[in-house]
């Protein structure tokens, strides 16, 4: 069975989902009430994920090139994700333009938990990499945006939980 706020999967006889805390609801408890405390409770959830990325950074030297660390940088909150428009952070990336798969680590924060996650994103095209935004896909997942507000690649989609 599927939770009906996050859609993980939930075990028979459990009485809340175990990724949400969201109340098990039965087929037959799709009322308007229940669609309302469903996107209640959602958006109370959102109010509380962070996403950050890890940065890197690095110094030139005479010798070459040295990294000097990493950093998690936010993103974003969830609530200020839409579907249908890619919320652009003010992180800027080196510029280059490639069409390399390359990685990039996120981490979603809730409260005092955190989960980490590698992805991957393959350009079909060469993609300039300037910045890095995200934008809301279904069932509480996201997609990170690498490019400029006229052309970028999406990554596949993201659990926030």
């Amino acid at each position: 069975m599927q939770c009906s706020c996050c859609y993980h999967d939930v075990a028979e006889g459990l009485a809340t989902c175990p990724v949400c805390g969201f109340p098990v609801l039965t087929v037959g408890d799709t009322t308007e009430e229940n669609r309302r405390m469903i996107e209640e409770y959602r958006a109370s959830k959102l109010k509380q994920i962070t996403i950050d990325l890890q940065v890197f950074s690095y110094e030139v030297r005479a010798d070459g090139v040295s990294d000097t660390g990493s950093a998690w940088r936010p993103l974003a909150g969830a609530s200020q994700l839409r579907s249908d428009a890619v919320f652009w952070s003010d992180l800027v990336c080196q510029q280059m333009t490639s069409d390399r798969a390359f990685t990039m680590r996120v981490r979603m924060r809730m409260g005092s938990g955190s989960r980490e996650q590698l992805v991957t994103l393959k350009p079909d095209k060469p993609v300039s990499r300037e910045r890095v935004g995200v934008i809301a896909a279904e069932d509480f997942k996201f997609r990170l945006a690498v490019g400029n507000r006229d052309a970028y690649i999406l990554s596949e989609p993201i659990g926030m939980l």
